[in-house]
């Protein structure tokens, strides 16, 4: 073979080599992209995660790698860190929303604060992200006086002090799930008789426990009435 020929060989395997590299790259950038792009699939509850997990794979690209992430993609990974960030708020329907450590959100209050009705829902969507609802703020209902019924999803684990405070309206407090483990004084100064009037449904299993935490932990009236619900 001719020095021509062996210099053409030569060159010709330095171009394959660059091309299995960069074929590489690509290929480690294309799965963090579509991690990043997963991360609006994600299910409620799941989203902080996906974003973390994304941007950890995200620095771990060499230099040439990232190169291979355009900038629309990035800045959809930015947002979605934004969207999941403790302390941020929004409103979803008839509700205020603020983000927890955990990239779940706690229930603050209503939209409005002359509903007569509201459902704290187990999940919330803004912007195409998904949050998990698992709290109801201190105050979240405080001086909504026209308020009569209010639903709570299965999702939700605490309710804060002071959550029915003036509520003199409220008759009916259903509530989904198994278990509200943190209930802090939710019913202090709800109304001038700490809902004395008030129905509280609950599945059926936890009836007992649930007149035992309210009336107790909760301060709602002893007079109040906390039974198995009912569609």
């Amino acid at each position: 073979m001719t020095e021509v020929g062996e210099a053409k060989e030569r060159l010709n395997q330095v171009e394959a080599a660059v091309s299995a590299a960069e074929a590489v790259d690509r290929a480690a950038a294309a799965e963090v992209k579509a991690k990043i792009d997963a991360i609006k699939g994600a299910k409620a509850g799941e989203g902080k995660a996906a974003a973390e997990e994304a941007r950890k794979a995200y620095e771990q690209l060499t230099p040439e790698q990232k190169t291979f992430v355009d900038a629309e993609t990035f800045a959809g990974l930015e947002e979605a860190e934004e969207a999941y960030k403790k302390g941020k708020t929004f409103t979803s329907g008839d509700g205020k929303y603020k983000v927890l450590p955990s990239g779940n959100v706690t229930f603050q209050a209503p939209v409005q604060r002359d509903l007569t009705y509201v459902a704290v829902p187990n999940q919330v969507k803004k912007s195409g992200y998904l949050y998990k609802v698992v709290k109801i703020s201190i105050n979240a209902f405080k001086n909504c006086t026209r308020l009569k019924k209010v639903l709570v999803h299965k999702n939700i684990v605490s309710i804060g002090k002071c959550a029915f405070k003036n509520t003199p309206a409220l008759k009916r407090l259903i509530i989904l799930g198994k278990e509200v483990d943190s209930i802090t004084s939710a019913f202090t100064g709800a109304g001038m008789t700490r809902g004395k009037d008030l129905t509280c449904e609950v599945p059926a299993s936890r009836v007992n426990s649930y007149n035992i935490r309210f009336k107790k932990t909760g301060n709602l009236n002893a007079k109040a009435k906390v039974k198995k619900y009912s569609c």
